[in-house]
């Protein structure tokens, strides 16, 4: 087994399984730009449809096309209105804050009572019956608004559940009274919001700062808030991916998976009582398959401490071990592109990370899939999510590696070559992955000096 290349290598895996997960808006909340994208074609398909049959019905209805005319074309200005409100809402890399959600949740009001109205004044009733129908019909949708407004209060009460940065982490732990306890004259459902974002402003800040100690003391109260069941699921489902990340930077530390598959099985319950979020069921086999991951790396060391050790039977049982991990994580790799479209962003992610893994399976299992894993990293470099700036550089590094090993191999210089150009690339342009590029182009340095004195 070449070991040393193996580990060298197995840093494109781990990064990007684990940088992966932590971009939970890729998955669980699909992109905004292909959500417009999508929004763009539906409106351009739907709404002109719209438009010619409330023209159709309110002419039968009226006899009378230019108030047909009229009425459909300000009925469909308030379908869109509302359609384009709920995008820029629902669709942002945020939760919803209150001011957007009245905004939203009046507007999709407005409809009902205006289509009211407008078939009021096409029966041709006078304009106080045809008033009284519209602010009857609008305060029925009114009072549906107030039902849904009080139902989702819970999910944006007081503090933030969007935590991107330090200072925001460190704004949501001073705004509560004293560690580890939420502030009180709360509702039971906005406390059991406040202790969650608590508990993952704690985990974020210890997670950033890379304070291993504080992260363990940390995700308890994370664990136990996430089983509240007076918390909305989806939230516990964000707080659960937030849970299999911070389990998975601490078995890569203590080399222990227990508590890492137990998070794993807690996103899984969560999983299960969302099945309508989208990226929810493909975002659990990319857990799966990070978790499997790190058995095989586990494994693979093992199997190199006992060949230096001379343990051939406890090597043999570590690459058996090793070679069943292999395989599940590109089972489970498999079943979550599966489960993604062309379109979605999350998909180029699984391609770069099904493809940099293929491309270690000649050490592992013995099987040369070289030319599989390249092609796959090419492919998610090729899809417009792999050509975005914030993760082209990871798959270049992904699609690098691959060629790499093919050129230890094969020793093609044209692997090299474009191996080369990609890392100098990283280098230039200054990335996080700038050092693991500078360290390969040194590496490439120091194979080739090695193969000129033979």
């Amino acid at each position: 087994m070449a070991s040393g290349r193996l580990a060298s290598l197995s840093y494109g895996l781990s990064e990007n399984l684990h940088g992966g997960s932590c971009a939970i808006q890729d998955d669980l909340i699909p992109a905004r730009d292909n959500r417009w994208r999508r929004l763009g074609r539906t409106a351009a398909i739907g709404l002109p449809l719209l438009l010619a049959g409330l023209w159709a019905g309110f002419w039968v209805i009226s006899r009378n096309a230019v108030f047909a005319a009229f009425a459909a074309g300000i009925q469909t200005a308030a379908v869109m209105a509302s359609l384009f409100l709920t995008a820029r809402g629902a669709w942002s890399y945020r939760l919803t804050g209150r001011r957007q959600l009245n905004v939203i949740l009046a507007a999709w009001a407005v409809s009902p009572a205006l289509m009211a109205a407008l078939l009021a004044a096409a029966f041709g009733l006078p304009a106080v019956p045809d008033a009284l129908i519209g602010v009857t019909v609008g305060g029925a949708a009114a009072l549906a608004y107030a039902r849904s407004r009080r139902r989702i209060s819970a999910m944006q009460a007081g503090i933030p559940l969007a935590v991107d940065s330090l200072a925001e982490a460190r704004q949501v732990l001073d705004a509560t009274e004293a560690p580890g306890r939420p502030p009180s004259g709360t509702t039971a459902d906005s406390e059991a919001m406040r202790r969650l974002n608590h508990a993952r402003a704690l985990t974020f800040s210890a997670m950033r700062e890379g304070d291993h100690d504080r992260l363990v003391e940390a995700l308890p109260p994370l664990r136990e808030v996430i089983k509240d069941r007076t918390l909305d699921p989806a939230v516990a489902l964000l707080a659960a991916d937030d849970l299999v990340n911070a389990e998975s930077m601490l078995a890569q530390r203590s080399h222990d998976g227990t508590r890492y598959a137990a998070a794993v099985d807690l996103y899984a319950e969560q999983a299960a009582r969302n099945p309508l979020v989208a990226g929810t069921a493909a975002r659990l086999h990319g857990h799966r398959a990070d978790y499997q991951a790190f058995l095989e790396q586990e494994a693979t060391d093992d199997a190199v401490a006992a060949d230096e050790a001379g343990d051939e039977a406890a090597r043999t049982r570590a690459l058996a071990l090793a070679a069943g991990a292999h395989h599940a994580v590109n089972r489970e790799l498999g079943a979550a592109l599966e489960l993604t479209g062309p379109r979605d962003q999350i998909r180029a992610q699984y391609l770069s990370m099904l493809g940099t893994h293929l491309c270690l399976s000649l050490d592992v299992t013995g099987e040369d899939r070289l030319d599989e894993g390249i092609g796959l990293c090419r492919q998610a470099l090729a899809l417009p999510a792999g050509r975005r700036r914030e993760y082209r550089p990871g798959f270049e590094l992904s699609l690098a590696s691959g060629l790499l090993i093919r050129w230890e191999i094969d020793a093609d210089d044209r692997d090299l070559d474009e191996a080369r150009t990609l890392l100098r690339r990283l280098v230039r342009l200054g990335n996080p992955v700038e050092a693991r590029a500078r360290e390969l182009l040194l590496q490439i340095s120091a194979r080739q000096a090695r193969r000129r004195k033979r």
